[in-house]
């Protein structure tokens, strides 16, 4: 299933079910595409022994804008959401970055809590 990782038991069922199934067949009963029977095929290591990804797949559209604007305005009201930043006429969002909404709501933030 797309999006969904795939767990040490579900290698550890396949590689059980590939010493009398076949590939196709294995790799359906432990829950994996054929793609991923092929990729456990080549590995050596369980999917938590391998390093994670140290880079970006794609580049951050708001980075130019991040710091400088919508941190601020995040910072004066925590309760905005995306939706509500591309609403804002902002110098951000008339460079086209309007469309990024899901990028933005899917970007970290959190609002530091004043002292008490």
């Amino acid at each position: 299933m797309p999006g969904k990782k795939i767990t040490d038991h579900q290698v550890q069922k396949y590689k059980q079910h590939r010493l009398k199934l076949n590939q196709v067949a294995a790799a359906a009963k432990a829950g994996l595409s054929e793609r991923s029977a092929r990729r456990i095929e080549t590995s050596e290591a369980l999917p938590s022994q391998r390093e994670a990804r140290a880079w970006r797949t794609r580049t951050d559209p708001l980075t130019a804008v991040w710091d400088s604007e919508v941190v601020p305005l995040l910072e004066t009201d925590g309760a905005l959401n995306a939706v509500t930043l591309a609403g804002c006429h902002c110098a951000a969002w008339a460079y086209g970055i309007h469309s990024e909404i899901p990028t933005a709501q899917r970007r970290p933030y959190r609002v530091p809590r004043p002292a008490a």
